[in-house]
């Protein structure tokens, strides 16, 4: 059987995966920050198509979100700083998922399904904090009203999640190829040895039912106080294990003890 060949755009991933690890400030610079570009171009165009047959606008949220913050922070994979007005993204995360089997969890490259989904889920929480008049309110006003509304915010984003993907499935290609992979190592420069672990065709409905369910079970989760302070908990938990495994994976290895400022970020303005 013949390898899959990966596309020009997975080889920037990979390569964006190596630059972001060994210094992310290498990637608003000439010539690592056309590669970021590309790549978060290209993603964004493949959204824009997600929206259009999901039968939803991309101009308000991409308008909303014009300050991507490019992390790779573990404990967070995509999140809406109403204070600073900046999308919060841990580049991993977006450009790769992880995939289970029977036997063990494996890396790939993330559907644009899920992708276009997490943004929808950030712009419902700025619409609900626009709807309240919180966007400009101080620490102490955001978080009484966190500790308030968020687990009925939380329980409104993963709503509008899964209409949008219920929406999206009656469309939506019969499957979306799949590949996982392992790097075995790096060389200097960013080189590496690139393994491929399988490669599948997955039934898109198998796919979005499964994000449902996960959804169905976060709100379940966020009901249970009304801060949702144990979702956000479940959340960290869930984005650290995540990060790790795609750490290992790309094998570039982080420091998931560390705190938050303790990791490097770049800006991207849109």
């Amino acid at each position: 059987m013949n390898k899959p060949r990966l596309t020009n755009l997975q080889k920037a991933k990979i390569s964006l995966a190596y630059l972001a690890w060994e210094d992310m400030d290498k990637l608003n610079k000439p010539p690592h920050n056309r590669l970021l570009k590309h790549v978060l171009g290209s993603t964004l165009g493949e959204i824009n198509r997600f929206f259009r047959q999901a039968g939803e606008s991309s101009q308000d949220v991409i308008r909303v979100f014009r300050t991507w913050e490019l992390t790779l922070y573990p404990k967070i994979s995509i999140g809406f700083d109403p204070d600073r007005n900046v999308l919060i993204i841990n580049l991993w995360s977006w450009m790769f998922s992880v995939l289970s089997n029977m036997k063990q969890l494996e890396v790939g490259f993330s559907p644009l399904c899920l992708k276009a989904s997490e943004l929808i889920h950030e712009f419902q929480h700025y619409v609900y904090l626009d709807k309240h008049k919180m966007l400009e309110a101080s620490d102490e006003e955001s978080e009484l009203f966190r500790s308030k509304h968020g687990g009925i915010m939380e329980e409104t984003a993963f709503r509008k999640q899964i209409a949008v993907l219920k929406t999206y499935k009656k469309v939506a290609p019969l499957r979306i190829p799949m590949i996982a992979f392992k790097i075995d190592a790096w060389e200097n420069g960013g080189r590496c040895t690139f393994r491929f672990l399988k490669e599948s065709q997955q039934a898109t409905e198998t796919l979005i039912d499964g994000l449902v369910k996960q959804y169905e079970e976060a709100i379940e989760l966020a009901k249970l106080d009304t801060g949702a302070s144990r979702y956000n908990e479940e959340s960290d938990r869930m984005d650290c294990q995540m990060n790790e495994t795609i750490s290992q994976a790309l094998n570039l290895p982080i420091d998931v003890s560390l705190d938050k400022d303790q990791f490097k970020t770049t800006s991207v303005y849109f």
